[in-house]
């Protein structure tokens, strides 16, 4: 970056602005909690959100960077968006004797119109040009437990809803196959009454008996025909009122309702 680049930032960042001061973006979780053991590397998001209408830049310091890995560690949040940062916890010796007071500090303000380039260098440069009066400051303290995570203990509602659950399974299991049965008697009953009125002195071979039961299949079918053609002539009205409100002008439409 050349001097009249420097320049100019230091005179942006000289310039104070209404947002100054203010708590510029929100950050989830405001406590940061690790857990033992700390042989192998753990992983946490940070999420900063800016409800501001201006974007917002951002950087993260920490009082134990050596034990950190930060990615992001600087950028720029968008007007009513978020954006996520993460931190890993390198692996160490813990000692659970000794008091830890890792935490992080999180650094912004308002994007200048003069700073139009995200990269990191930029974002850096900027911040050493500004006065920290200026700075928005945001604290998020580290928890290191001595204690792994343990299992979420089971709650005595947890049982009773899983009995809830297995008796509702088998009631709707019961009416399905109830259903099921008084259907097919019904339809066992009607094949019976057509067999009684068409009996004859001759017994029926296999073919007519083939084309009994498919007609008497055909008769069941068709006795609900009569409900299944209103609905779609029920449907098909409904569709061409709503066409033809949406094709008449308003004009039209007041007319109609005069003359009613």
């Amino acid at each position: 970056m050349d001097n009249k680049s420097k320049s100019g930032l230091k005179r942006e960042g000289n310039n104070p602005t209404p947002y100054d001061g203010c708590d510029l973006l929100c950050t989830s979780p405001t406590i940061m909690k690790f857990n033992a053991p700390y042989n192998s590397s753990q992983r946490r998001i940070l999420t900063l959100m800016n409800l501001f209408p201006q974007p917002v830049l951002f950087k993260l310091k920490s009082n134990a960077a050596k034990q950190y890995h930060v990615e992001p560690c600087t950028g720029r949040v968008n007007p009513y968006s978020s954006c996520e940062v993460n931190i890993t916890l390198k692996y160490f010796d813990f000692d659970a004797e000794c008091q830890y007071n890792h935490r992080f500090i999180i650094q912004s303000i308002v994007c200048p119109f003069s700073v139009v380039q995200q990269d990191t260098n930029s974002i850096l440069a900027f911040f050493k040009q500004i006065c920290r009066s200026r700075l928005s400051t945001a604290r998020i303290d580290v928890v290191l437990e001595t204690d792994p995570v343990s299992p979420p203990a089971k709650s005595p509602l947890d049982s009773v809803a899983k009995g809830l659950r297995k008796a509702s399974q088998r009631v709707i299991a019961s009416q399905v196959a109830s259903l099921v049965s008084n259907r097919q008697q019904e339809t066992d009953n009607e094949v019976h009454v057509c067999n009684h009125t068409n009996t004859t002195t001759e017994p029926l071979n296999g073919s007519d008996s083939l084309l009994f039961t498919i007609r008497a299949k055909f008769r069941l079918t068709l006795s609900e025909f009569p409900n299944m053609f209103q609905c779609v002539v029920l449907c098909g009205a409904v569709v061409a009122v709503l066409v033809l409100l949406v094709l008449m002008n308003p004009e039209d439409i007041d007319e109609v309702y005069e003359i009613y």
